[in-house]
């Protein structure tokens, strides 16, 4: 199946929104000195799965996730409050261009890693660490997320995952080699502390079907949904749909069943 560089095309903007905003906000409350937050212990662990070469685009519209989440730590870091981030890319020549392009980092905070994405594991985290997992692999086929992985987060990690549901025509494949995005969702959303919600946004009239599932302690999670499908139409002008797993699971499913299935076969399901 032909994938697509998801760092590459139109629909990154958003995403890289996303992942700014999430993390920008997390960020930000674990610099406040507030004793009501009940995620305090350092550092504040993250994660890029699919680092990808850390390039940065000349038009300046958008910043490679390993800068987003290099620039957040940066500024915890001049709040008093530690970081650590991982970069993990498997490609040799890719990973070679993520070195160069991440060579600014301070390299006793951020770890570039040419590996396999699925054999890795955040360090043990304590009951009141936050950790931040990114994912955004370019098809179902190259997605590193693990059961093993998942069941080792604590309360406090949130993550955003891209879906690319129809990329190079993905939905010309049979039902069971998509049953994986389908496992994806439910083993993520299955696997949600009583505290967090996730939220379901996908790109409105989009061929390739690009979705993202991002989590969020539910204090901010309303709020946080309404003001990314406000802002959406800055960086896609045909808008984003989005739906609360806790408080919209209905149309959350249903959404789900769109992404995945072809028209027949949720026409079928849906009868």
């Amino acid at each position: 199946m032909k994938t697509i560089g998801v760092g590459k095309s139109s629909r990154t903007p958003f995403k890289h929104f996303l992942l700014n905003e999430s993390v920008g906000k997390i960020a930000g409350v674990l610099s406040n000195d507030s004793a009501n937050v009940p995620c305090k212990a350092n550092p504040f662990y993250m994660v890029d799965l699919c680092g990808g070469d850390g390039h940065e685009p000349e038009d300046r519209s958008h910043q490679a996730s390993p800068r987003i989440l290099n620039k957040h730590g940066e500024y915890l870091s001049s709040k008093g409050f530690g970081f650590s981030l991982d970069v993990i890319e498997k490609d040799v020549y890719t990973f070679d261009r993520l070195t160069r392009n991440c060579s600014y980092m301070n390299a006793s905070k951020v770890r570039l890693i040419n590996g396999d994405a699925r054999e890795y594991r955040l360090p043990p985290l304590q009951h009141n660490q936050a950790a931040y997992v990114h994912c955004d692999p370019n098809a179902v086929s190259h997605m590193p997320l693990t059961g093993p992985f998942v069941d080792s987060w604590n309360r406090h990690t949130t993550f955003l995952v891209t879906l690319g549901c129809n990329v190079g025509g993905a939905k010309r494949m049979s039902y069971e080699d998509r049953l994986g995005w389908f496992e994806y969702v439910r083993m993520l959303s299955q696997h949600l502390p009583r505290n967090h919600d996730a939220m379901l946004f996908w790109l409105q009239s989009d061929a390739a079907m690009w979705a993202y599932l991002l989590s969020f302690p539910k204090t901010w999670a309303g709020k946080f949904q309404e003001l990314a499908t406000k802002k959406a139409s800055r960086f896609w002008p045909k808008g984003v749909g989005s739906a609360s797993y806790r408080l919209e699971h209905e149309k959350f499913t249903d959404q789900v069943q769109q992404l995945f299935l072809t028209k027949e076969e949720y026409n079928d399901r849906n009868a």
